[in-house]
């Protein structure tokens, strides 16, 4: 057999075809390999965004605590810039708040009253870093967003990141980065969202249909019991990705978050 007539054979077909499948997917998933550096990077800045707002936070409520007067308290608050990134302020008197700087927060006297200083707290509306000063009498209380939270709404969907900590889109689940709270503990394991960009997306799904036609040409001509074994090794392996998240750079694009739909284990 000549050389051409053996790549118009159904096997060099379905070999060549593979092998261009391979090639399509190859540059995608070295782009995701390479951006990961840079995701982990970010998660490293964020931890040291929390870290230094955390002593902001401290430092803030020591200066608070010497001020004399509402206005004095509200000019601070005013030109600090504490909003943006994220922070609120209440003063206590023998359990009563008597000065705040935001209504941000779902919280009461009785738990402004009770609360101590931490590295998280779950609040209805967010995850807050707190720091508490005490003066004998007065309370001062400092939050630190870190992440909102809205329970009535389905939470993958909506949870955002403080953005003056992460500016990055990102989700958080079992799996993922993990992102150190003050005190060195896990707080999160966080996987940041790329935008794949349209070519990518085209490499993509010309290399499922290449990789389709190899398939065909493999199995074109085959005897009954090799087609079959063959189908259901190509199931179990996609069952596999499916259950496993594989390959993790594609499963991590934003094209498969939940962001965008919702689906069911067989259609993720």
């Amino acid at each position: 057999m000549s050389l051409i007539q053996s790549f118009k054979s159904n096997t060099a077909k379905g070999i060549i075809s593979f092998g261009l499948a391979f090639l399509l997917i190859f540059v995608p998933e070295y782009y995701q390999h390479r951006e990961a550096g840079k995701h982990a990077e970010q998660v490293k800045r964020a931890e040291s965004n929390l870290k230094t707002f955390s002593e902001k936070l401290q430092s803030t409520l020591t200066k608070i605590a010497e001020l004399k007067s509402e206005k004095e308290f509200h000019a601070v608050i005013l030109h600090g810039g504490y909003e943006e990134a994220g922070m609120s302020f209440f003063v206590l008197t023998h359990g009563t708040v008597m000065l705040w700087s935001s209504n941000e927060p779902a919280v009461n006297s009785l738990f402004l009253d009770t609360v101590r200083s931490a590295p998280r707290i779950n609040l209805p509306n967010g995850d807050y870093a707190v720091e508490v000063l005490k003066r004998d009498s007065v309370t001062y209380i400092g939050l630190l967003l870190i992440r909102k939270n809205y329970p009535y709404e389905n939470r993958y969907l909506v949870n955002e990141f403080n953005q003056a900590l992460i500016d990055c889109p990102v989700t958080t689940g079992h799996a993922g980065i993990p992102f150190l709270l003050t005190d060195g503990s896990v707080g999160y394991h966080i996987t940041c969202l790329e935008q794949v960009s349209n070519t990518f997306l085209l490499m993509y799904w010309i290399a499922l249909v290449l990789g389709l036609f190899g398939f065909y040409f493999l199995i074109k001509g085959r005897s009954f019991k090799l087609t079959v074994f063959s189908i259901l090794i190509i199931a179990a392996i996609r069952i596999l990705m499916i259950y496993l998240k594989m390959p993790d750079e594609l499963y991590n694009l934003i094209l498969f978050s939940p962001q965008y739909y919702g689906s069911s284990f067989l259609f993720n």
